[in-house]
This record gives structure tokens, sequence and C-alpha cells, in this order.
């Protein structure tokens, strides 16, 4: 299992959310809470909205397959930068015996999160879209030539992103259109899965913003259909949880979202970034939750995913 946070809202530090709170991110990639035997080894990457960058719309795209915990270039950059968004992912490796699926192959082309040129929406992903190689043919059928062409690794986002992408109607699209998208896009996957008769599991937690919105999914297609020997930390249906409030603040690594009900700043995570949850709010399953900025403030809002 990948580890996974956005965060959207008022202006601050990322070293804060990356080092500073008692289940960073950063911490998580090698000591996590929840769902745990699978090792974040696989590279951490980020994308940050700030309005002190030249060009604010446009995001800085970090990632690198150096361990977070050990890499000083990027608590370096952290420690320099506030912003009002952040896309941050380190990946996890699976491992079968001693064979590595070609999905865990460790390579920066692999490295989550995921931007392709020709558009400012950028994508992680926290679960394995399974068999495929075996889905390849079919999907590249429902992807725009502009988007197959950039894909350039071998992980299953990438694939998964390019899809997304192509049921867009725009480069500067609305928050219902990512919403319709993404919901497109899993009927595209059970449509294809079915005519090739895959049914084995897949989860497809999404992590998806342009710096003014975002959505997350915590959905799973098929599941309960397990293949034998797959890995204890599979079966489990993977975690996604929120935080909203009026500011993210704390001293030492005693972090909260506080002033709620304001609703100004909002995180979303594979797990908290707090050892003590009672702050956050578990993301219930088949479900995608969209938030938006409108002004100072943030529309939030929940939706059913059909099975």
């Amino acid at each position: 299992m990948c580890r996974a946070f956005m965060y959207l809202g008022q202006t601050l530090s990322f070293h804060d959310l990356l080092y500073k709170t008692d289940a960073s991110l950063v911490k998580q990639a090698y000591d996590p809470r929840y769902m745990r035997g699978i090792q974040n080894l696989g590279g951490f990457g980020m994308a940050v909205w700030s309005q002190q960058f030249l060009v604010p719309a446009e995001p800085m795209v970090f990632r690198s397959i150096t361990l977070p915990f050990y890499d000083k270039n990027l608590e370096n950059i952290a420690a320099k930068i506030k912003g009002e968004c952040v896309l941050a992912h380190v990946r996890g490796l699976s491992y079968e015996g001693e064979q590595v699926s070609g999905d865990n192959i460790v390579s920066q082309q692999n490295v989550h999160p995921f931007m392709f040129e020709g558009t400012n929406v950028v994508m992680a992903h926290n679960g394995t879209l399974s068999h495929l190689d075996s889905l390849k043919a079919a999907l590249s059928a429902e992807i725009k030539p502009q988007y197959f062409s950039q894909i350039k690794g071998s992980t299953d986002t990438e694939w998964l992103y390019a899809l997304f992408l192509s049921r867009l109607p725009s480069l500067a699209p609305t928050l219902r259109e990512m919403i319709e998208a993404v919901f497109e896009s899993f009927d595209i996957l059970r449509i294809i899965r079915g005519d090739n008769g895959i049914d084995f599991f897949s989860p497809l937690n999404f992590f998806i913003t342009d710096g003014q919105k975002l959505i997350a999914t915590r959905y799973v297609i098929d599941y309960g259909h397990y293949l034998p020997g797959i890995l204890d930390a599979h079966l489990d249906y993977h975690s996604l949880w929120y935080t909203l409030g009026e500011a993210y603040t704390g001293i030492d690594e005693h972090y909260e979202m506080r002033g709620y009900p304001l609703k100004n700043s909002i995180i979303v995570s594979s797990e908290p970034l707090t050892i003590d949850p009672s702050s956050w709010i578990r993301i219930p399953e088949y479900s995608l939750l969209a938030a938006e900025r409108n002004g100072d403030t943030l529309d939030i809002q929940m939706y059913d995913i059909d099975l």
C-alpha cells in the first residue's frame, strides 16, 4: 500500500506537513500504522502550488527514488516552501517470492504524482489495477493519443491517469467535469475487466488536484475476489481519511486541524498524519470526496460510487 495526502487551504509550511507531525508522511514511509506489510521503498513525489511561485497556477513537481527519510534535498526544499495546495506520495512495493512485477520497478518514471504535458491536473494512486497487461489493448482504445504517447513507465497509475485525462472535456475542467471523468473511468474499467474475464480485486484510491480543487476516491473493483497467496496487507479495504477546519497548526509534533466547523482547509490522507485520530474522519467505502475553493472557504461534497 502506498501512502499519500492532499492539502488544500490556507498558506502552510510543507515542512510541517511532511516532517513535523508524529505520524507524518515521511514517518509513514518506514513506520506506517495502518495496513502494515508493504514496503514504501519505491520513491517519493509531490506537486506543490504556491502564490509565491512565478506562475502560481503551475505546480512545482518533485519526484525522486531516494527514500524521503534520507533525502536532505527534499527536507531543505520543504523547509523553504509555503503554499496553498500539495499532493505528496510515497510509493509502496509488494513482492511475491523473488519475483518483482513490472509495477514494482523502482525508477523515477514510476514515482507519483503524474502530470502530463498539456494539463495542470495532477494524480497519484494508492492501489493496484490487477492484470494490467491483459487490459492494455482495450485501454489503449479509450485513451487519447496525446496522453497515450506520454505513458513512459511501467506503473498502472500512468494508465489510469491517462484514462481519466481522456474523459475530461477541456484543459481547464470544472470540478463537476473532473468528478464525471472519474465515474466514467471506473465504468470503463468495469466493462473492460468484465470483457476480459478479470474479477480479481483492484483498489483504486485516487488523489487528484489542480491546485484549486481536489478529488479523492475510496473504491475497490470486485472487492473480496482474491487469489491464493496474496499478501495480508492487500486483503483490507485501503484506508482514506480527512480532517477539515480553519487551519492546520501545532507545536512540536502535536498538530491538528483547528477551527472546525469553519471550512478553510482540508487534508485527505491514506492514514491520519497524527497518532491521535480524534480530529480525523474516515471516508466511507465506495465514496468520492470533492473539495473546491470558494473565496476563502472550501465547498466540500461527498458522493457514492456505483459498484
